[in-house]
């Protein structure tokens, strides 16, 4: 939740937005699952892809994108949960 947080503060500095990244709401609304419902592909091209964000910054949002995603792998229970699972759970909540 922490790495997350900093990742979202990051991403707001520098002109990324919510529905650049593909999300609805506000960012407080953009809690993990909801963040990780999306693959960590998804987040790499669009940041790469971005001119708003400078070769260095690109470079500390992308490694921050790896580690989230790093941390989420080395938890079995999270790294089962597909798109698929996210899904359901947006719809029922």
């Amino acid at each position: 939740m922490t790495l997350l947080e900093a990742l979202k503060v990051e991403l707001r500095q520098h002109g990324s937005t919510r529905k650049f990244l593909g999300h609805d709401g506000r960012w407080k609304d953009l809690v993990p699952w909801k963040f990780l419902a999306f693959p960590e592909d998804h987040y790499q091209r669009l940041i790469r892809g971005s001119k708003l964000v400078r070769p260095r910054p690109r470079d500390d949002l992308l490694e921050q994108i790896r580690e989230l995603y790093g941390l989420v792998k080395q938890s079995p229970k999270l790294e089962d949960r597909t798109l698929e699972f996210w899904s359901k759970e947006i719809s029922t909540s």
